[in-house]
């Protein structure tokens, strides 16, 4: 969750395991904080997470529909790969291999 100096809750990101691998289930901020890189900081703290609990070569999993542009180039920046799901072609299945902080 992110909160801003006022502790007003402005991002928040679900995820845990989804059967045997981690993945991001949700993440949202708020429209007038959007573009303010909480969006990336908050999925970057799931994959430092996950890194760290999982070890090195760990996968973060999650699933964007393709006209979600902002959580696209989130993705893009963080070196997520995406691939059409191929049960859902409004979607992209995403995933990035996550390695622990030395």
């Amino acid at each position: 969750m992110a909160v801003d100096q006022e502790g007003r809750i402005v991002g928040v990101v679900v995820y845990g395991l989804l059967g045997d691998s981690p993945g991001i289930a949700s993440l949202g901020v708020v429209r007038d904080r959007r573009c303010e890189g909480i969006g990336t900081r908050l999925k970057q703290g799931v994959m430092a997470r996950f890194a760290a609990e999982m070890g090195a070569g760990a996968k973060v999993f999650s699933e964007v529909h393709r006209n979600n542009g902002p959580m696209l180039a989130i993705n893009d920046k963080l070196g997520v790969k995406r691939e059409l799901n191929p049960d859902n072609r409004a979607h992209w299945l995403c995933a990035v291999e996550v390695e622990p902080e030395p």
